[in-house]
């Protein structure tokens, strides 16, 4: 009784076994609480009730401490707290689009690279998923307006900002630039439902951040391991270009030139570009002496050598 008065914080003697004055009054509260008669005497009836909320008390406290415990370790983490990341992984296409099998794989484990390595905050992630064209455009913006989702979250020349895009890319048929092709586009008809890289770059280019980096796993040949998702392709080539009036604190880097079909790795579950760009930014770049310096360092210079590499 002493042991379960002291869980619930109304008994602070001792532990004797002795139901003195310090007990009878401890357990007068419990009862007046628990809206039994208030004797001061413990019934038999009246144990089980008194273990119970003993143990719901200390389940609670624990609860309260794992959680304060999470926040802490939450904190310590967050090491960029403006830092903003848009992160899409599209690979249930409708119709006839073949879906791309790891986009989702390639998502996660972006975020996880930002989130646990980089210390950006859950909360300033935009998270998309299977995104449609009108998802994108909420997010960037259109070639109305540059002022989407992460405009509004960027906190002006303090923020800096990772762009990934998992998915399908096509060529334009008429248009012969590249789109993210969205999962409710449709790959023949890019120029009205997909998604343009050049308003894409144009409209990042206008975002204010400290810094802006994008990685786009994704090809612009309307080729894929599945097989051709544009008809009628022959020899069609998209370049992706970063906007003249660009300034040095963006980078793009994407998976293939516009001839070029991005590929999968089937063992690992990912891109080939997703899976060797986290390892270069996990060290792997500068830690390759084909690629690196060994400084401790991951420069840009030493990403784009090892993905070229590998």
């Amino acid at each position: 009784m002493q042991k379960a008065l002291k869980s619930l914080g109304l008994y602070r003697g001792s532990i004797d076994g002795v139901a003195g004055v310090q007990s009878k009054s401890a357990l007068k509260q419990w009862q007046k609480s628990s809206s039994l008669n208030a004797t001061g005497e413990i019934k038999e009836d009246q144990i089980s009730q008194l273990e119970s909320d003993a143990l719901k008390e200390l389940a609670r406290r624990k609860q309260e401490r794992e959680a304060e415990a999470k926040r802490l370790a939450e904190a310590n983490r967050i090491k960029n707290p403006d830092a903003i990341a848009v992160i899409i992984g599209n690979r249930d296409y409708k119709g006839s689009t073949p879906d791309v099998d790891f986009a989702g794989n390639d998502a996660d484990a972006m975020k996880r690279y930002i989130l646990n390595k980089l210390g950006y905050r859950p909360g300033n992630i935009i998270d998309l998923r299977d995104a449609s064209k009108a998802e994108i455009e909420a997010t960037f913006g259109s070639e109305r307006s540059h002022k989407g989702k992460l405009y509004d979250y960027v906190r002006a020349d303090e923020s800096d900002v990772i762009v990934f895009y998992s998915g399908h890319g096509v060529p334009g048929m008429k248009s012969r630039r590249g789109y993210l092709l969205s999962v409710d586009a449709d790959p023949n008809r890019a120029e009205l439902t997909g998604y343009p890289v050049e308003v894409l770059l144009k409209n990042l280019a206008k975002v204010p951040a400290k810094s802006m980096m994008v990685f786009i796993d994704a090809c612009f040949s309307g080729d894929s391991p599945k097989g051709m998702i544009v008809k009628s392709m022959s020899g069609l080539m998209v370049e992706i270009r970063q906007p003249k009036k660009t300034s040095s604190k963006m980078v793009v880097l994407t998976a293939s030139r516009g001839d070029e079909a991005a590929s999968w790795d089937e063992e690992a579950k990912h891109g080939l570009f997703t899976k060797h760009l986290l390892e270069a930014l996990n060290g792997a770049a500068d830690k390759q002496s084909k690629t690196g310096n060994k400084d401790g360092k991951v420069t840009l210079g030493e990403v784009k050598a090892y993905l070229d590499r590998e």
